[in-house]
Formats: structure tokens, sequence, C-alpha cells
């Protein structure tokens, strides 16, 4: 190895990282480099020939100064330490041996890889540098079953990413690699909406949970507020904050319900349709009750009952059930979520929206103040009556109101007074 330039072997040997249970690819690539540069890679490989004595005290200080502690104790011993050949047959035994005791190893480090949402990018490396492990030591196991496992590991929040994999066409994308491009996709995401919003990426990605403030006290590390803010110390104005958040919607809902009480508002947060006004429904069970929560949380609206409703949607009319009637709500309301489950797909556009039903527009409406809203009016039946259940049957069974007999006795008595009384 005296024959090489010293630069380019000092800039080969800073760039073999140390060795670690972790990085044993990667740093087989780099020492491998090393050895074919020096003119030694074939005798390296293969333990013969013997290597001269200088390229032997060379490498056996390259290789030493590239070891972890840990790695030096499971590797180096007095037979091996002078013999560069004899430290890389410990190396290679060491990590791609396919001894039972080193398969075992090697599978329980990838098994028990655990998912931390805090730190993603820690889980793709640990997850790719165990399959090549496996790999090296003559574990094969079917790439459908190793994304299954992993899957398995993920939280309930990525279920979108679970489904994309799960549910691929004839199974092409149920391979590790799929699962952790998805993965590098979702943490670029995250990355993204950090760098938008002006926060540290370090702080929402990797020590979010380092940075909350808890039991009272705030957290000097904390990146989003001052101490004098800081709702876990003043938790006032985190209630000031909520109720000035709730009536800037309540005053923003009023303005529609104020100008065009026909204005409804599609949204995503409801989990029913709501509306004001008892004329609107066609039927109504006032037995159905109950609260319902506004958006912040600080108060709750009375539910006076559920029964449907008959709308008028330009030429067409619409029906609506499971309405509730809420008196004291500021706006009409249709929810996103019922209307998904009716079988309606929703598309969103720059300026308006539509809402589709068999694949035709069932309904379509535009943006105010950013808010979705469309026009609905009222449609009330032609022979609408007021009349009570029990006044309907008693009026079919042909009795007359008592209001009519009152009238009639009021003539009755009328005509018996004009007969009684005295000539003038």
């Amino acid at each position: 190895m005296e024959n090489v330039n010293p630069t380019i072997l000092k800039t080969t040997i800073e760039a073999i990282p140390v060795l670690t249970e972790e990085n044993f690819s990667s740093w087989r690539t780099r020492i491998t480099a090393l050895f074919k540069l020096g003119g030694v890679k074939n005798q390296m490989l293969e333990g013969n020939p013997a290597l001269d004595d200088d390229d032997n005290t060379t490498l056996c200080a390259i290789i030493l100064s590239k070891l972890s502690t840990a790695t030096q104790s499971n590797i180096v011993n007095a037979e091996n330490e002078d013999d560069a050949q004899l430290l890389w047959k410990a190396i290679l035994k060491r990590f791609i041996s396919s001894e039972p005791s080193n398969r075992a190893r090697v599978y329980n480090n990838f098994s028990n890889i655990v998912f931390d949402s805090s730190n993603i990018e820690k889980f793709i490396t640990e997850v790719r540098s165990a399959i090549v492990k496996m790999v090296d030591v003559g574990i094969n196991i079917p790439e459908d079953i190793i994304t299954y496992d992993l899957i398995k590991r993920l939280p309930n929040s990525l279920d979108n990413i679970k489904q994309s994999i799960t549910h691929s066409r004839d199974g092409e994308d149920i391979k590790p690699e799929k699962l952790l491009d998805h993965l590098e996709i979702h943490l670029n995401e995250l990355k993204v909406s950090a760098a938008t919003k002006g926060e540290v990426v370090a702080a929402s990605m990797y020590t979010s949970e380092d940075h909350k403030c808890l039991g009272g006290r705030h957290n000097p590390s904390s990146k989003t507020h001052p101490k004098e803010k800081c709702w876990a110390v003043y938790p006032e104005q985190r209630l000031a904050f909520l109720k000035k958040k709730e009536e800037a919607q309540v005053s923003t809902y009023s303005t529609f319900s104020s100008l065009q009480p026909s204005i409804f508002i599609l949204d995503s947060g409801s989990s029913s349709h709501m509306i004001s006004d008892r004329q609107l429904f066609l039927t109504l069970d006032e037995n159905e009750g109950g609260l319902i929560n506004t958006s912040s949380g600080m108060s709750t609206l009375q539910i006076r009952g559920k029964g449907t409703v008959k709308l008028k949607f330009r030429d067409r009319t619409v029906i609506f059930h499971n309405v509730l009637l809420v008196p004291n709500i500021t706006v009409n309301v249709l929810s996103l979520r019922l209307l998904v489950l009716d079988n309606c797909n929703i598309n969103f556009y720059p300026n308006h929206f539509e809402i589709l039903r068999d694949n035709e527009v069932f309904l379509d409406g535009h943006y105010q103040n950013n808010i979705p809203v469309l026009e609905l009016h009222p449609e009330l039946p032609q022979h609408q009556t007021h009349l009570s259940e029990a006044e309907l049957l008693h009026k079919s069974l042909g009795h007359e109101q008592l209001t009519s007999r009152r009238k009639g006795l009021a003539i009755i008595h009328q005509s018996f007074t004009q007969i009684a009384a005295p000539n003038s």
C-alpha cells in the first residue's frame, strides 16, 4: 500500500465509518474500497496469500481504529489482533455468518425495532439495515410477510399508508421498500408542513414530546411560545382564547344566518345535519333530545327533535333524513360525513364544489369567506295543517270542534234573550 497517493489514502480512510451493530453493510463497502485501492482486495477477501508485513501492519491499524468498543470486544482476541486477514474473517463471522446463533441474533434485532412517531427516520434506517443483515446471514423471509410485520408496528394515525400498501393491485406494492418509501414521503410532508408554519422541524418531528409544557410548568425548550403566554402556567389564557375563537366563529356564521336564512354550511366536523326552523320538517320526533358541543367545547346547544326535512334546490326537491332540530343554532348545517355515508361524493374546486350522487350532480355550492356554502330554500307542503293527531281523528269521526259548539250556544243564548226581554 506504500505506492498509494497519501492524500487519496487519507481521504479514503476518513470516509470509513466506525463499525457498529447497525452499519456493517456500508462499512464493508468502504473498507473493501480501501483494500482495492491498496491492491490487496483479493488477498483480504480470500484469505491468501498472506500479506507482507508492512501491508498487514497498516491494515491492522486501520481496521482496529474503525471498530466500536462493543464490536472490538466481540471480535478482537490475542490470536487475530496482529493479523489483518484473521481480523477480517472474524468480522465476517460476526456479521454475516449463517450459524444459528448469529442468525437468531440478527433476526431478534429486526423483530425488536419499534416505530417511534417522533423519530420516523430512525425507524426507516434501522429497518433497511436489518433487512440487509438478514439477507447476509441467509435469513430468507418473503417480502410480503416482512411488510405485514412492519405494518403491524405502525400506529393508527398512519392507516392511510397501511391501506395504500395492503390494497395494492395484485399485491405488487406489498414490499418493505414500498412501505419505507411511503414513510419517507410522510416524513418529507411533515418537514414541509413545519417549515411552512415557521416551526423548527426538530421540535415537531423528533423531540415533539420534549417541548411540551406539563404539570403547570413552562418548558424552556418550547419553540412555540414564551413563558408569559404559556397555557400550562396561565390556564385562564386558554379559556379566553377559546371563548374569543368561538365568538368569532359564531359571528361569521351569524352573518350567513341573518342575511340569508336559506344558506347551509357544508361542515366536515359535524356528525349530523342541523337546522333551527321547526317549520321545515315534514316529520319531527320531539322525543329525540340531547346536547351538541360547539367547536371549541366551551358551550352546548339543545337538541329539540329529529326528523325529515323537505327543501328545494333550484328546480328540484331534495329530502334529508335524520336532521336535528337545534333552535339556537345560528346557521343551518349539512354534515359532510352523513353525505358520504349516503353514497355521495364531494369534489372541491378552486371556486366551487359539487356533491355527486350516482355520478350525477346532486347539489353544488360556492365559497364565502373560505367557507363552503349552498342555498336550499324551504318547500312546505301545500296542505300543511297544525291540527294534532287527536283533533284530526275527532274531525274524521264527524264531531264538531268545541269552538263551533261555543259559537252555536252563543247564538241560541242571544235569541233567547231577545224573546224573553219585555216590550219597550
